[in-house]
């Protein structure tokens, strides 16, 4: 996976939260609740941007396997520094490409927004909710 899947911020532009991004060609959107962006091309910014393309190559890699339903439902990748946190919700069941669209949606928006960081957000498959999952500060230990 290219580590410049995504864009350094290309168009930076301030969107009001909380805020729904779609994925592009697909039904997965994501609904930011909460974002806490760092200044562009700050050591906190190119540690999310990091961790997230890391996360999504991880994801990649078991979506060419299977794209079953992620086992315990809980999905947690530590990179740089930087967590991405995501579970199952509302009696629903993340798979591998809902959780890769999700991944790409989020981090679509933070490119777009022109700053990346942490966020608390809800993953869509279509109407339904099937995730909810965090970006933040890696666990201490």
């Amino acid at each position: 996976f290219a580590e410049d899947a995504f864009s350094l911020h290309s168009r930076a532009t301030q969107f009001a939260i909380p805020c729904t991004w779609c994925g592009v060609g697909t039904t997965i959107y994501v609904t930011i609740n909460t974002f806490n962006g760092y200044p562009v091309g700050s050591d906190g910014d190119l540690r999310v941007l990091e961790m997230l393309t890391e996360a999504l190559a991880q994801v990649s890699t078991e979506l060419a396997q299977n794209n079953g339903v992620i086992p315990t439902g809980v999905f947690s990748f530590v990179a740089f520094n930087a967590q991405l946190f995501t579970a199952n919700a509302n009696n629903h069941q993340q798979t591998w490409g809902v959780l890769a669209g999700a991944i790409m949606a989020l981090a679509s928006f933070m490119d777009s927004y022109g700053e990346f960081g942490y966020a608390n957000f809800q993953i869509f498959d279509g109407g339904n909710q099937v995730g909810e999952g965090s970006v933040g500060p890696a666990p201490a230990g």
